[in-house]
């Protein structure tokens, strides 16, 4: 597997079967699942995750990538997206996958990416490290939490992450 540039625009297509990963990311964000995409372009699940990681890898800036919302209260935090950018989305999801390579569903996967990331940050802050400030992906997440919920205790963060609900 891997990913080429063809004809005078040097559109991104999967080697072989020359789909524009352009067009398999706009599958994803419109919510076509797995089977679907595989079924309409004769490319593997596999193809479809390296379309996704490349995407991730070339999409650019996070800056306000991503808008969260606590559907709890200040001790029983629930955060859930509002909105998040193609780059950010993207980006969740192949971090996910990484963590979770068998899983199929992309809310699931998306979901465990954006919940280890939370887990990473304040871990992070907990320990009195920056570790997680020398990613973008990190940077843009905590971001989205510090404009939500303020400066709150790492602990009260890591203790509500919703790992059994991915």
């Amino acid at each position: 597997m891997s990913i080429e540039t063809r004809g005078n625009l040097n559109t991104l297509v999967l080697t072989g079967s020359a789909v524009p990963i352009n067009e398999v990311a706009n599958h994803i964000v419109d919510r076509k699942g797995l089977d679907w995409i595989c079924n309409r372009y004769p490319i593997s699940v596999d193809e479809v995750f390296e379309c996704i990681d490349t995407i991730a890898d070339l999409g650019g800036h996070y800056d306000q990538g991503i808008t969260l919302i606590n559907r709890g209260d200040d001790t029983e935090i629930s955060l859930e997206t509002v909105s998040v950018t193609d780059t950010v989305y993207f980006a969740l999801i192949s971090y996910g996958h990484q963590q979770a390579p068998d899983w199929l569903d992309m809310d699931k996967i998306y979901n465990r990416g954006l919940v280890k990331v939370i887990e990473e940050i304040y871990t992070d802050i907990k320990h009195d490290r920056d570790y997680y400030e020398s990613s973008e992906l990190h940077m843009c997440v905590q971001f989205a939490i510090f404009e939500e919920l303020g400066n709150i205790d790492p602990e009260t963060v890591l203790k509500n992450l919703d790992w059994d609900n991915e």
